[in-house]
């Protein structure tokens, strides 16, 4: 394949191909991430419970959430610099990219973390606020998640476990692509290095 800066070999092409599919996954990322993150009835729930007892605390169960737009939308910046750095062979572009799909990286493990970590202040929290029967909230919940009770903390835990886990898993599926786009530059970049010895 020929471009105006010359010829692609089969790296080139494969580094190309694969910046492409970072391009997707971040649009992937994007709308996964506000997806589940405005999912409904959760968010609602979540938005009703902060109104109501004004905790912030509901609000960690979307860390996985923002870190994945976030690292969606940051990872853009790295496929125009890489792509521009493939075509024009510029170290420079290329190295910046690196850097920032290891940023990316970064915000993704931190994401897998969060999903699949333990609240250990959430059920206290769920249990305290409960107690406050006079609370009018709780009867909406009652009815949109068929729960009586104590019943209504292990049914509201579960699902925001599940809606985090979600993000987690997708953050660390999402991680394979990346790597191997690093791999890919850095073997051109040796191949480089190699050629004008």
């Amino acid at each position: 394949m020929n471009f105006p800066c010359g010829p692609l070999d089969t790296i080139q092409l494969i580094a190309l191909i694969l910046f492409i599919l970072l391009f997707l996954q971040s649009l992937l990322g994007i709308g996964l991430g506000i997806g589940f993150l405005l999912q409904p009835p959760l968010y609602r729930t979540i938005i009703d419970l902060n109104s109501a007892f004004n905790r912030q605390a509901y609000f960690s169960i979307y860390a996985p959430h923002i870190l994945l737009i976030i690292g969606s939308g940051i990872v853009l910046i790295s496929i125009i610099l890489g792509i521009f750095g493939i075509l024009r062979r510029r170290w420079c572009s290329l190295i910046i990219s690196l850097a920032i799909l290891s940023l990316y990286m970064a915000i993704l493990s931190g994401a897998v973390a969060s999903g699949f970590a333990y609240y250990d202040r959430l059920r206290p929290t769920l249990e305290t606020d409960i107690s406050q029967t006079s609370a009018s909230i709780w009867s909406t919940i009652r009815t949109t998640y068929n729960c009586t009770g104590t019943n209504c903390v292990t049914a509201l835990e579960n699902a925001m476990y599940s809606n985090k886990q979600r993000i987690g898993i997708i953050s660390a599926v999402f991680l394979l692509i990346p790597s191997l786009t690093i791999l890919i530059i850095m073997f051109q970049m040796r191949r480089d290095i190699l050629y004008f010895k």
